[in-house]
């Protein structure tokens, strides 16, 4: 194991992206930011069923992003990173890693202006994308979280 902002940090296969790519992108013709975001937190909530580390490998393992799509199961934190490049490649739109006592989120920064939870990172809004919260939108943070304070993950 490595610190996680390592694991964020290691971009997708050309051949993963070519094949997301050919998924995505028609899905992505003509929405905005924000919904281009939430089509990909559906998938990632949906697509990847959820298992923590300890009940998958009998441990705490950390997985880069593409490991996420070839494993059975994945937890915040692999959810969190494949989020993060799949935000930063078909967006392009800056994002932070939130670690929370026991969990792992994503917070991008938007162009357009939206009511939902955000926390401000170096003067601007980055709203809360959580790829494990199911059926959770742009800005919208789990109830559970709202009173802690997460340590924020640059790469």
């Amino acid at each position: 194991q490595c610190d996680l902002n390592i694991y964020f940090d290691l971009p997708l296969s050309s051949s993963i992206l070519t094949t997301l790519s050919k998924l995505f992108i028609p899905i992505f013709q003509g929405k905005t930011s924000i919904e281009k975001i939430n089509i990909l937190l559906a998938f990632i909530q949906k697509a990847i069923p959820y298992k923590t580390d300890q009940e998958q490998f009998g441990k705490e393992r950390y997985m880069f992003a593409e490991e996420s799509l070839f494993y059975p199961y994945s937890d915040c934190e692999d959810r969190t990173v494949l989020l993060g490049q799949l935000v930063t490649y078909f967006t392009g739109l800056p994002c932070v890693g939130l670690e929370f006592n026991d969990h792992i989120t994503l917070a991008v920064n938007f162009p357009e202006e939206f009511n939902g939870d955000y926390i401000l990172y170096q003067e601007h809004k980055y709203f809360i994308c959580d790829p494990t919260y199911i059926n959770a939108k742009s800005g919208m943070l789990s109830p559970d979280l709202k009173d802690e304070k997460p340590q924020i993950i640059v790469w």
